[in-house]
């Protein structure tokens, strides 16, 4: 955990002292006011919004893990993580590029979904589910619930 906390802080004084140069730079370019803040803008974009996208993704990878972990009893294989680290990456590039070219290029809405759907299930056949096939997850639930089902007709005055 130290590791991990150690380089969350260098990475936000990495980006505070990129912002303050940049800051530097532009208030050496333009005066004080609204035109200074407009031109801070882009930096601001590049340096907080994109890295807390991919840090949702990060942090859901690293709850999936610890939810196999308590569910399997297997040390992670971070597959999972890697699952939502590569569908967070690939949704700021799909953002980006929508950006990029909007008014000029456009997948109908059809198509858009049916290849966002084809990207998750081949991504999930991959990454997602092989660790709880793998650990027999899905035996194991199968029979808890058929014992579960057991359990309330017991308990119920049911009679077939």
């Amino acid at each position: 955990m130290e590791g991990e906390l150690k380089n969350f802080i260098m990475i936000w004084i990495i980006t505070m002292l990129c912002l303050s140069y940049c800051h530097y730079i532009v208030s050496r370019l333009f005066p004080k006011g609204i035109v200074r803040l407009i031109s801070l803008l882009p930096v601001f974009y590049l340096f907080i919004t994109i890295p807390l996208n991919l840090h949702s993704f990060h942090v859901s990878g690293l709850m999936h893990e610890v939810i196999y972990y308590y569910v399997a009893r297997v040390p992670p294989t971070w597959e999972v993580t890697w699952f939502f680290v590569l569908h967070g990456v690939c949704l700021v590039v799909e953002v980006e590029l929508k950006k990029a070219v909007t008014g000029r290029w456009r997948l109908h809405p059809g198509v858009s979904r049916a290849l966002t759907l084809v990207f998750l299930v081949v991504t999930a056949h991959w990454l997602f589910f092989p660790q709880l096939l793998r650990n027999g997850v899905d035996t194991k639930a199968l029979a808890e619930y058929a014992m579960l089902g057991d359990f309330v007709k017991a308990k119920l005055p049911i009679k077939s």
